[in-house]
């Protein structure tokens, strides 16, 4: 395959996976370990989420192809993305994370036609994630429920215990 088709399969296959992407996360790899990274890579994978390293200008025609105006250019080093696909949050949660560990910098993301700088990443990386705030309302319902047994069986259990007072 020649140069420059693979560069255009390459390219193609960026612009599919930031159009798939929920939120897409710009990090820093310089300095960090291969065996960081490949961490990264598998964690990124149990959260649907896929970090992939590519050339500043093949992303950045990638974003022309999508009519989205972002320059790559300030960013001296190597550039690394995390595409996350269902859960924007715990993308954000694992690149915190890593970054905490390691040499991983964030820089930017993109979110719903909007860039987000690093603060916002790290905020977003505060929040529950979506497992988390199902379990949550799971809990509370889930109470809800045995307070209404609880409380409907309440005012029989008194009736009976009238009754059986009555009866002796």
């Amino acid at each position: 395959m020649a140069k420059k088709e693979k560069k255009q399969k390459l390219i193609e296959e960026l612009r599919e996976k930031f159009k798939r992407a929920k939120m897409v996360i710009f990090v820093n790899f310089a300095q960090t370990k291969a065996s960081e990274l490949f961490q990264l890579r598998k964690k990124a994978k149990e959260k649907n989420c896929e970090f992939k390293v590519a050339k500043k200008t093949l992303f950045s025609l990638a974003l022309k192809k999508e009519n989205v105006s972002f320059n790559l250019d300030e960013f001296k080093n190597p550039l690394g993305f995390l595409f996350c696909y269902d859960d924007e949050i715990a993308g954000a949660k694992l690149v915190k994370e890593f970054s905490q560990n390691s040499p991983l910098q964030i820089l930017k993301g993109w979110h719903q036609n909007k860039i987000l700088e690093k603060e916002e990443i790290e905020e977003w990386a505060k929040l529950k994630s979506r497992p988390e705030l199902l379990q949550d309302f799971y809990f509370v319902l889930n109470s809800l429920i045995w307070r209404l047994i609880f409380g409907l069986n309440y005012p029989l259990k008194g009736l009976a215990t009238i009754l059986s007072k009555i009866k002796k």
